[in-house]
């Protein structure tokens, strides 16, 4: 624990003093937590590792804190949230515990330098014999297209170690690791598009993609969607954004399919946008039945 600033290495760790510098430090990198990720990193692996007086047979030391959970004491005392603090937790655990004295200096400071969110993706796949590879990419292109680069080669990883399992793989390294892939370029051709969306909306695309997938014998929520778009596309007729009529076809496909009359009003001047022959027919229907109950009286 000397390592970490404000920290003498005269305190007993885990003791009161300790705890209190160690608190301390803690807020103060969580207002910098970009830059100072990694400091951060170790403070919540050593608290949630270490317990009151250091002494195994006690609680983590933040129960004597007055908190009743590692979680509790991120959320409250730091204001970060639990799967940020774990999230930390693990960058430490994985480069300085998993990977001790895989990595050479300049590589891990390559890595560290690439920020928390970057590194929180690459520990996922990176090793001694492949961080120079993984480094190198990180590097050169951005954090979406580094996610879609470690999906798909987890993906393969998977597919390459049951393989191997069955003894039909004769690719890959021994040990069943693969490499890397040789470069970014091919992964380039995939944009990313993020959505806002309802619950109410979100629970209409999720229905959608599930159905396309379905239909489609796909497991990729890109496909599933591109099928959602090219069908939109194909059976709808719409013109321009600034069309009169565009709202009008719109509705109209929806009668069609609901098997339904609709009559559109607009909301501030309250005229009927469509449906007109709708009402008029309910109109003339409401008329002849109010002249039906006069005749018969």
């Amino acid at each position: 624990m000397a390592g970490i600033k404000g920290v003498n290495a005269s305190d007993q760790v885990g003791g009161e003093a300790w705890g209190i510098k160690v608190r301390r430090r803690a807020r103060d990198l969580v207002r910098i937590i970009d830059h100072g990720y990694m400091e951060l990193a170790e403070i919540l692996y050593t608290v949630c590792d270490t317990a009151v007086d250091n002494d195994p047979k006690n609680a983590s030391v933040w129960s004597s804190w007055g908190y009743t959970s590692f979680a509790e004491w991120t959320e409250e005392d730091l204001q970060i949230g639990q799967r940020t603090a774990e999230r930390l937790r693990r960058i430490w655990y994985d480069v300085e515990v998993k990977l001790a004295g895989q990595l050479t200096r300049e590589q891990k400071k390559r890595l560290l330098n690439l920020g928390m969110s970057r590194v929180r993706e690459l520990i996922r796949v990176l090793s001694g014999s492949n961080a120079d590879g993984w480094i190198e990419m990180a590097e050169n292109i951005t954090h979406a297209e580094l996610c879609t680069v470690i999906a798909l080669q987890l993906q393969k990883q998977q597919k390459h170690e049951q393989a191997q399992a069955v003894g039909t793989d004769v690719g890959g390294e021994a040990g069943g690791e693969l490499p890397p892939p040789d470069a970014p370029d091919d992964i380039k051709r995939f944009k990313w598009r993020n959505f806002l969306l309802t619950p109410e909306q979100l629970a209409n695309v999720d229905l959608a993609v599930t159905r396309a997938k379905e239909m489609a014998d796909s497991k990729r929520g890109g496909h599933a969607l591109d099928l959602i778009c090219l069908d939109f596309l194909a059976t709808n007729d719409f013109k321009l954004a600034d069309d009169p009529e565009m709202v009008l076809r719109f509705l109209a496909k929806y009668e069609r399919l609901l098997g339904r009359r609709l009559v559109v009003l607009d909301p501030d001047g309250w005229n009927v946008e469509y449906g007109i022959e709708s009402l008029e027919k309910l109109a003339d229907a409401v008329q002849k039945g109010a002249d039906d109950d006069d005749a018969s009286d």
